[in-house]
């Protein structure tokens, strides 16, 4: 049970990369975390005055196990 964070990039195609994990909880987390987001379909990119630009952007994930 925690939190894992991580930052990683957005791009103007929508595509996703330069994961880093910031924390993790261990046993593999960040790594799953990783992985499933690599696994997520492109999103809308950042816009700047209408012209889609790079975003940096920080998630939390909150972990739970029963």
């Amino acid at each position: 049970k925690g939190k894992v964070f991580i930052t990683f990039f957005f791009f103007y195609d929508g595509k996703h990369s330069n994961f880093k994990i910031l924390r993790e909880i261990g046993y593999g987390t960040g790594e799953e975390t990783v992985r499933e987001l690599k696994l997520s379909p492109k999103l809308n990119p950042g816009e700047i005055k209408g012209k889609p630009v790079r975003v940096q952007y920080s998630l939390p994930i909150t972990v739970k196990t029963n």
